[in-house]
């Protein structure tokens, strides 16, 4: 099975994700990596982030997030109204891929599961 067989076959079940959930699977995908500053958030959900803070320093870091649905939280703060102009998505594949990591997602489990028994088939026939 070729590398671009495999894409296909992940990008497939990734592509068929909520938005929500393909959120929480890059966030997991960033803490696994140590990239804390490209987890995305939602703007709805900046109060929890906020707390503590002063107003001050509220308006300076987040003051430009207004009409945006989804931002990230790292040296720049930046946002977007589509998910995917924030996360490398590639990336996210291709690890995927190499680490075999479904995240607790029953559509990516079965897409590496059909890579697996594809490899299997080929490998037999060999």
């Amino acid at each position: 099975m070729t590398d671009a067989e495999k894409r296909d076959i992940v990008e497939g079940a990734v592509d068929n994700l909520s938005e929500w959930e393909l959120l929480d699977i890059w966030n997991d995908y960033c803490d696994d990596n140590n990239y804390y500053d490209d987890r995305v958030y939602y703007v709805s959900d900046l109060d929890e982030l906020c707390y503590g803070m002063k107003a001050t320093d509220i308006i300076s870091r987040y003051g430009e997030l207004d009409g945006f649905e989804y931002f990230t939280d790292g040296v720049y703060v930046e946002g977007s109204n589509d998910l995917l102009d924030l996360i490398d998505y590639g990336a996210l594949i291709d690890y995927i891929i190499d680490n075999e990591k479904d995240f607790d997602n029953s559509d990516i489990a079965d897409a590496l599961e059909e890579i697996e028994e594809e490899e299997d088939e080929e490998e037999n026939e060999e």
